[in-house]
């Protein structure tokens, strides 16, 4: 993938009724180069209503700490395997945002690797 927003990019969106879950997802064997946002992103949807109104995490997280995880969506059992992120615009390599009172569980990360250099695709 080259310049991605999001390069790995799991979302719940927010609500106040019924229950969901994320799971068994795995990724395998990716490449980004030049992430635009996050190399990985696995939390509440991150976007604005064209009115300005927040639908979930603040696009600009973690500058806003505008960021509320859902407790009806439970997210687990996901898998990161050989996935490789080189350059991109944030200094920080992904978040995983989980509700405190439906916290993820299972996550396996294996030959993850982010570097901030230069690459040659």
């Amino acid at each position: 993938m080259h310049r991605p927003l999001k390069g790995i990019h799991i979302k719940s969106n927010p609500g106040n009724e019924g229950r969901g879950m994320v799971a068994n997802i795995s990724y395998e064997n990716i490449k980004m180069y030049d992430a635009m946002w996050w190399p990985i992103w696995i939390g509440p949807q991150q976007m604005s209503e064209p009115n300005g109104y927040y639908a979930g995490c603040s696009m600009k997280y973690p500058l806003d700490k505008t960021c509320p995880t859902n407790p009806l969506v439970t997210i687990t059992d996901i898998s990161l395997q050989n996935v490789i992120s080189v350059g991109g615009l944030n200094p920080y390599p992904g978040v995983i945002l989980c509700n405190a009172s439906n916290p993820g569980k299972n996550f396996f990360f294996r030959r993850v690797k982010m570097t901030r250099g230069e690459h040659s695709a």
